[in-house]
């Protein structure tokens, strides 16, 4: 049965599409970016922790590589008398990384950024972190005593802040999953590229296609 130059592209885009989602469940790229926050306690508002509810990382889970308009390009060539349409080219087109930019900072290797943060923002913080355990301490007549009190929670909040004014805040890498050099985004698409070249053959006999992979990292 013939095939239009349409229909061939179509299932060609199944087989990229199917080989390259079924090596990202296996790495598992976003469930170890998530529990990385979690291991580093970037938890106090839950929005970095769940990027399924606010796209705070990209993709929102491991079976979203590929779900965005124009992810997967085949251009293909016509052979033959009967213009036999074969895939020439194979193109992967990945975004991936921080999608918020309210935490871009923390990340490593982002640039040192020292400012006078809002008061009532890390208040907030601290009320969250005191909520789920965490201790915050003032010194009042020379005793140390939890903070409780609004005034003395805006104190800890005030130290806070003198202290990312003049140290920045410190770096965490929890979006280094992306970079694995065996279950990354590079590596997970160097596995997916064997099997589709592989796949390719055992359909249609295609050896010559050329696969390439066009990966965006860090997307704010």
């Amino acid at each position: 049965m013939a095939f239009s130059e349409g229909q061939y592209k179509n299932f060609i885009k199944v087989i990229v599409v199917a080989a390259v989602a079924k090596e990202f469940r296996k790495s598992a790229i976003i469930k170890k970016v998530v529990q990385k926050i979690k291991s580093q306690d970037l938890v106090a508002t839950g929005e970095l922790s769940n990027p399924q509810l606010t796209a705070s990382i990209l993709p929102s889970r491991d079976d979203r590589f590929l779900v965005e308009r124009g992810g997967v390009l085949v251009k293909t060539a016509k052979i033959g008398p009967k213009g036999t349409p074969v895939a020439t080219e194979i193109s992967v087109n990945i975004r991936y990384g921080l999608n918020e930019e309210k935490y871009f900072f923390l990340t490593k290797d982002s640039p040192d950024k020292k400012w006078f943060p809002n008061l009532d923002r890390i208040a907030e913080w601290i009320k969250v972190k005191q909520s789920r355990g965490k201790s915050f301490k003032i010194t009042k007549k020379g005793v140390r005593k939890e903070a409780k009190k609004e005034w003395e929670i805006r104190s800890v909040a005030f130290f806070i802040a003198r202290k990312i004014k003049s140290e920045g805040i410190g770096k965490k890498d929890f979006l280094s999953p992306f970079e694995d050099r065996a279950t990354g985004v590079k590596a997970s698409l160097a596995k997916a590229e064997i099997k589709i070249t592989n796949r390719l053959l055992e359909l249609y006999g295609t050896t010559f296609v050329d696969i390439q992979n066009d990966v965006i990292g860090n997307i704010l």
